[in-house]
């Protein structure tokens, strides 16, 4: 295996105190067990080891891990041969896909690939960037003559890593083919069972091939939650052995840590005309025992003979903010759009860069009108967004932009129309300011099982147990509570006192807080007999 050389390469990282940041790309001789490449810049740190199939095993935002790391393995390699064998590391790493279908592998995935040896090298370094190329070997046995390259991009004052994934073709004839990637995540913090606090949202495509829920499932699991927000899928680890497909229209997929509120997000290219594995799907999540899949797929596509190649690009992205996340966008997560309310203006964001913030304030013609105070941010910090404001004449527009620490524009946070500003309510889910609902307990239940609410605010509440149909089952609570925490218990009955069948049901909380904004979260629940 041809390692880096041991050495560092410094990027000239300003920060928001103007202290530079030291970005470095170098050799690590012994990081649990192997020769892993480090590449941080003072906001992220990766870690690569080729001898594992260049496995990513971590991709961390400060002090908080993202990716599951299967200790029990430390240092193990393995000589690639056609058995049965598998070997979870963890770790993010590529296969082709399809599975099924056209090309089918089957199970376990092609060795070579997966957990062959590859080579590193740096192949550039600039002033904001560093690039790093992981070349595996020929695949000799599930899909013959097939390479992976990855080219991985650090840049500088940001949580960015843009992942290029190259599929070479060394066969005298075509092959079909598509490029998955796969991150297995952490789905609790050290020492606990907490996997209520770990959820994975993306984007409802309103024209799926899966109908209007947007997502089918190998089989039913309280994991599902469904459409937690307007247009927005969410997932809530549980552990099993389950899997769900989406196919959703915007390129994003986010993974959040609720407890610690940090997210880590993958964007990527849809190819609306093209045909992807799995029954069209885009994105997957799988639940396992102690980990959760997080899973992007391009689309397949053939590769020509004799070192003909396709790519697929991904980036990663990281920052401190809470779910629910509404949009992912090339600067940022979205937890709460802009909205206005007694004349300021708010939203609240996970922020990609280290830099300036400003609103701008914009006429008919795009023209500048005006423009709020700076705001400092970084990825290490939620971005919440409050200010007071006068509108100037004509506005028709404002922008919410990010500026590099020099002033050159990075991008947009978020925008809205003046007309549409009054009416953006916010959105968000789990862990807000002013309620939650925690997953009942136990779950799956028989007879009985507990739901927990923490209202912030006193006001109005509705907790109604709905059957998969819409019917309602049992009311168990319509009126007011005063904050706090709030306990209650369904012992599996109906209306009547009743029993009911065991099966999927929901728990609906409708809470109208002391704005007089109304607010809905949705648990699945899981009787069993």
């Amino acid at each position: 295996m041809r390692l880096l050389a041991p050495v560092i390469i410094i990027l000239s990282t300003a920060i928001l105190t103007a202290q530079p940041y030291e970005a470095s790309v170098a050799q690590n001789e012994n990081w649990n067990g192997w020769e892993a490449i480090i590449a941080e810049n003072g906001i992220i740190t990766t870690s690569t080891v080729p001898a594992i199939g260049a496995r990513v095993m971590q991709y961390d935002l400060g002090q908080h891990s993202s990716i599951f790391h299967n200790h029990s393995m430390d240092g193990d390699i393995f000589e690639p041969a056609f058995n049965n064998s598998w070997y979870n590391f963890g770790g993010f790493k590529n296969w082709p896909s399809p599975q099924y279908g056209s090309g089918r592998w089957g199970w376990p995935p092609p060795p070579t690939l997966d957990y062959g040896e590859y080579t590193s090298e740096i192949i550039n370094s600039c002033d904001d960037s560093v690039v790093i190329r992981f070349t595996g070997p020929v695949e000799q046995y599930r899909t013959p003559d097939l390479q992976f390259i990855r080219e991985m991009t650090l840049y500088q004052n940001s949580s960015r890593v843009k992942m290029k994934q190259i599929l070479i073709n060394h066969a005298a004839s075509s092959q079909n083919w598509g490029i998955w990637d796969i991150t297995q995540a952490i789905t609790n913090h050290i020492g606990k069972n907490d996997y209520e606090y770990f959820w994975i949202y993306f984007p409802i495509n309103p024209q799926s091939v899966f109908g209007p829920d947007g997502v089918t499932t190998q089989r039913s699991s309280a994991a599902w939650v469904g459409e937690v927000a307007s247009g927005i899928y969410g997932t809530q680890f549980v552990p099993g052995a389950e899997k769900l497909f989406a196919d959703p229209h915007n390129g994003w997929i986010c993974y959040v840590d609720e407890r610690d509120g940090v997210a880590y997000a993958k964007t990527f290219p849809v190819f609306e005309e093209s045909s992807y594995p799995d029954d069209e799907a885009r994105v997957a999540v799988y639940m396992a025992a102690n980990y959760v899949e997080v899973e992007v797929m391009g689309p397949v596509e053939d590769i020509p003979a004799n070192e003909g190649k396709i790519d697929f690009t991904i980036n990663w992205w990281a920052a401190k903010v809470n779910g629910p996340i509404l949009n992912v966008n090339n600067v940022c997560a979205v937890n709460h759009f802009l909205s206005l309310s007694d004349e300021s203006i708010t939203g609240n964001y996970g922020v990609f860069y280290t830099g300036k913030a400003k609103t701008v304030f914009l006429d008919e013609a795009g023209a500048i009108l005006g423009e709020g105070q700076e705001w400092d941010v970084t990825p290490l910090d939620n971005f919440s967004y409050s200010e007071s404001v006068s509108f100037p004449a004509n506005t028709a527009r404002i922008e919410l932009r990010i500026y590099k620490l020099g002033g050159e524009l990075i991008g947009i946070l978020d925008s809205a129309d003046i007309s549409d500003l009054t009416n953006i309510q916010s959105q968000a889910y789990c862990k807000i300011s002013t309620f939650k609902l925690s997953q009942n307990y136990p779950n799956p239940f028989n007879p009985s099982t507990q739901i927990e609410v923490d209202l912030k605010d006193s006001g109005p509440v509705q907790l109604i147990v709905y059957d998969i149909t819409g019917r309602i089952v049992r009311i168990l609570s319509e009126g007011f509570q005063y904050s706090g925490k709030h306990r209650f218990i369904w012992n599996g009955d109906d209306l009547k006192g009743q029993g009911v069948p065991a099966g999927i049901y929901l728990c609906r909380l409708n809470f109208t807080d002391q704005l007089n904004k109304n607010h809905t979260m949705i648990r699945k629940m899981q009787l069993i007999r």
